[in-house]
């Protein structure tokens, strides 16, 4: 992956406060990051040393300080939390590997919550947090009435992920702390990976789903910073918006037919609940003004990596001759 674009001109303006980002290499966290350091903010992230967030921190054309440590690590959130004037938490164990691993994902997503929210009340200082949490906690919604909404819809979380972010979510809400909570829509990584086509199916073909570019979520976790005051003590849902709202298969055939290929047939999909919807953000993007991007403008960044002669073959001419044979395979 090469180096990440620079901040959008909606940043510039950012407020000078000093921002610990723990999970700051993460896949919100890295471009969250690039913001604040691209318009030299003063940002600190808190991670843990292994070499693929080496080298994510490599893909950042200014770097950020750096904390080595674990969130659930007192110490280490102590010596991260030193001269910061607010909290961006977005480490998490994430899906799939979260409900494959349910004692880490709670050790790590709540225990690591709990670790924050105990060294901000014990500083010296009042120090607010922003904490990301899912769409994920309203569980499976297929019989609702779309659009959803924290006002009107309650959180009915079912999987070791929900269960884990809706607790996580409950720690921050009651903790006295003054706080914003963003409830993340889903926001695929802007990077290829074998992985990627692996976990195609795990949506139900004629599921719901609403989009939102990465950078999109970015700016939202920018503008909770900078606009702290005004969003305070709220929930706020951070998707895509209307024009990203779509079923899962036509997703799907999005993305796919970028390269020449075929929507995988309907028995390729899970036939399990569905933990993704279309949202009322209308009150989200009135406080954060975050939604910019579309599907279209995901996948000309998520494809820009394969050089144009290989695409231009995928589409073509692999994908006419072969393209159905290569999806039934997958």
């Amino acid at each position: 992956m090469g180096p990440l674009p620079g901040p959008c001109p909606e940043v510039a303006a950012i407020v000078m406060e000093r921002v610990l980002i723990t999970g700051g290499l993460g896949g919100v966290g890295l471009h969250v990051a690039q913001r604040f350091a691209g318009v030299h903010a003063p940002v600190r992230v808190l991670e843990l040393d292994t070499p693929s967030v080496r080298k994510r921190l490599r893909s950042l054309s200014r770097q950020p300080e750096v904390v080595w440590g674990d969130v659930t690590n007192r110490d280490d959130v102590d010596r991260a939390l030193e001269s910061v004037d607010m909290v961006a938490h977005l480490a998490a164990v994430l899906p799939p590997r979260a409900d494959a691993e349910p004692e880490l994902t709670q050790r790590v997503n709540v225990g690591g919550t709990l670790t924050v929210v105990e060294a901000l009340r014990g500083a010296e200082r009042r120090i607010p947090i922003i904490y990301t949490s899912t769409i994920a906690v309203f569980g499976d919604t297929r019989a609702q009435t779309p659009p959803l909404h924290p006002d009107r819809n309650a959180m009915n979380p079912s999987s070791p992920y929900e269960k884990s972010k809706a607790e996580a979510e409950m720690l921050v809400r009651t903790s006295g702390l003054d706080f914003v909570v963003l409830r993340l829509g889903a926001n695929p990584h802007l990077e290829l990976s074998l992985s990627m086509f692996r976990d195609m199916f795990i949506q139900p073909y004629d599921s719901r789903i609403e989009f939102t570019h990465v950078e999109d979520t970015a700016t939202a976790v920018v503008h909770a910073v900078q606009r702290f005051e005004e969003v305070k003590n709220r929930v706020l849902i951070v998707s895509g918006g209307p024009p990203n709202q779509m079923y899962y298969h036509e997703f799907v055939a999005r993305s796919m037919g970028k390269l020449g290929l075929p929507c995988p047939p309907k028995s390729k999909f899970s036939k399990g609940p569905s933990h993704l919807d279309w949202y009322d953000t209308s009150d989200s993007q009135q406080a954060l003004e975050f939604q910019s991007r579309t599907l279209d403008d995901y996948l000309e960044d998520l494809y820009r990596p394969i050089p144009r002669v290989v695409r231009a073959s995928l589409r073509y001419v692999i994908g006419p001759l072969f393209g159905r044979l290569i999806v039934r395979l997958m």
